[in-house]
């Protein structure tokens, strides 16, 4: 029985555990090669998920967070200050009482 050695895992397995082609067998075996194509399609879903999250993120405008929303991101950046909510009047917010009741 002849056997090969796959150039993938390095193990030493029969031939009848490699796919032919046209010519002949190739260098890696049956078991590598469905490995490869099940990562191959994983990273593949991984990125077109993340180009629509990007694509998401793009098509949202700045009214579309609410004020929370707002603080929270500027807290996490570390901006420290006051911003103002406009409401029928006017109302001051401190981030550094907002960073503390976050962390609470």
């Amino acid at each position: 029985m002849e056997t090969k050695k796959c150039k993938c895992c390095g193990r030493e397995l029969p031939l009848s555990e490699f796919s032919r082609n046209g010519i002949g067998v190739l260098n890696t075996c049956k078991e590598c090669v469905k490995k490869k194509k099940i990562e191959g399609r994983a990273a593949k879903k991984k990125a077109r998920d993340f180009e629509q999250e990007i694509a998401n993120a793009k098509k949202m405008r700045l009214a579309d967070f609410t004020p929370r929303d707002l603080m929270e991101e500027l807290a996490n950046r570390g901006i420290d200050g006051e911003m103002s909510i406009p409401k029928t009047t006017y109302t001051k917010v401190s981030l550094s009482s907002f960073r503390t009741s976050v962390s609470q």
